[in-house]
């Protein structure tokens, strides 16, 4: 998401690192908007996960709350996401992660990690840090080549 080149994303990072620690890793990304856009019945959108889920996942990382069109049953709908995780994952450790944008938000969700003892990893460090953020304007290829190391 907005990093210089794919493999220098959250995801790819993360990924690079756990197959440096790990005899063997198994990685699916997976890109759940639909449930972040939808102002009410989240839930119908499960079977799309269902289909990646596995009970003998280990590890599953979470961030969504920053396209939330409507947070006003968000503390619900994300609880009822969590559980369905759970029971389809039951061997999983999950580890949420605080939004970047809305720290009313991230509060919501660290209170629900507490409560499920799921791992939560808040942003707070790092919230609205210019450094951060990704710019607008044109990404000439020449330009991008001669800036990645």
């Amino acid at each position: 998401m907005a990093a210089s080149e794919k493999t220098r994303d959250y995801y790819h990072l993360v990924l690079s690192y756990l197959k440096d620690e790990k005899e063997k890793v198994v990685s699916i990304p997976f890109n759940f908007f639909s449930w972040e856009t939808l102002a009410n019945d989240r839930a119908e959108t499960y079977y799309l996960i269902d289909k990646v889920l596995h009970p003998e996942f280990d590890l599953i990382t979470i961030q969504l709350s920053e396209n939330a069109s409507d947070l006003k049953i968000f503390e619900e709908d994300y609880k009822d996401l969590l559980l369905h995780i759970i029971r389809m994952c039951p061997k999983v450790k999950i580890i949420s992660i605080g939004d970047f944008w809305d720290e009313n938000c991230d509060e919501t969700k660290e209170s629900i990690c507490s409560e499920l003892n799921i791992n939560y990893i808040s942003l707070d460090p790092i919230r609205n840090d210019s450094r951060y953020m990704a710019g607008m304007g044109i990404l000439y290829l020449e330009t991008m080549r001669s800036n990645i190391k």
